[in-house]
């Protein structure tokens, strides 16, 4: 029997990117005009290559099993990595090229083509997802620093701390001397759990949450964003003990 949460999920980025998959299949219906039109047998294999697909990726059955069983249900947009898109605009290109016969409209083709690539795709490094490297670990500097202030205001052992995902995936790859309670997945530890959820909010987590849990979990050191409810730490029994551009570093004052 389907899970019914999955079922809902997938109605839901059905219809999320709907215009997305209109414009699939008008490009679909294109490919298969411009392959009658140029003649071309392969073009039979690799739209029924597609067609198959698409079959597999919205039927409900496959689609349960594959982001149940194979990948996980938040990434099963990846099966679209299985389409062969690049194939299919080097293939369309090459037989746009043969067709033609003059040289020089040949290489008219090929720059309209080179063009069209470049107009109707996108720049990665317009994402906002990558940046210069700002230090020999390739990390946020933030995160650097904010775990230098731990581990220089830390008295003896491993200190335990806190913050949002940057700071629990890249801090493990700058030091091993700063224990967290979660890590990049979720653990068997509801609380700890629960404290992930609100940090995975980004911005918009609940201070008072995140006090609450940490104090919960035996937090000592609390990373959160700078300049955003300092009081709550402090009413808490947390104190400022430095601060990076983007964090504000709190610790657990001993009573």
């Amino acid at each position: 029997m389907l899970n019914t949460d999955f079922t809902v999920f997938w109605i839901e980025k059905f219809y999320e990117y709907a215009p997305g998959w209109i414009a699939a299949a008008i490009s679909a219906v294109i490919i298969v005009l411009l392959g009658r039109w140029l003649q071309a047998r392969f073009t039979g294999y690799l739209m029924g290559y597609c067609v198959l697909f698409f079959f597999i990726y919205f039927f409900p059955v496959t689609a349960y099993i594959i982001a149940n069983w194979c990948i996980e249900e938040l990434v099963y947009w990846r099966m679209l990595w299985l389409l062969p898109t690049t194939i299919l605009i080097g293939y369309a290109a090459g037989l746009l090229y043969g067709k033609v016969k003059k040289k020089v409209w040949r290489m008219n083709v090929v720059l309209l083509m080179c063009l069209s690539v470049i107009a109707t795709g996108t720049c990665i490094y317009g994402w906002g997802d990558y940046e210069f490297v700002a230090n020999p670990y390739k990390i946020p500097q933030d995160v650097i620093d904010a775990c230098d202030i731990i581990l220089e205001n830390a008295e003896e052992g491993q200190p335990m701390a806190t913050g949002d995902y940057d700071f629990a995936c890249y801090s493990r790859l700058y030091t091993a001397d700063i224990l967290q309670p979660y890590g990049r997945y979720e653990t068997a530890d509801a609380a700890a759990n629960e404290l992930r959820a609100e940090y995975m909010k980004g911005k918009s987590a609940d201070a008072g949450a995140v006090v609450e849990k940490s104090q919960t979990l035996g937090v000592e050191y609390i990373v959160f964003y700078k300049n955003m409810s300092s009081e709550v730490f402090t009413q808490s029994g947390y104190e400022m003990i430095g601060q990076t551009d983007v964090y504000a570093v709190y610790r657990k004052l001993q009573i």
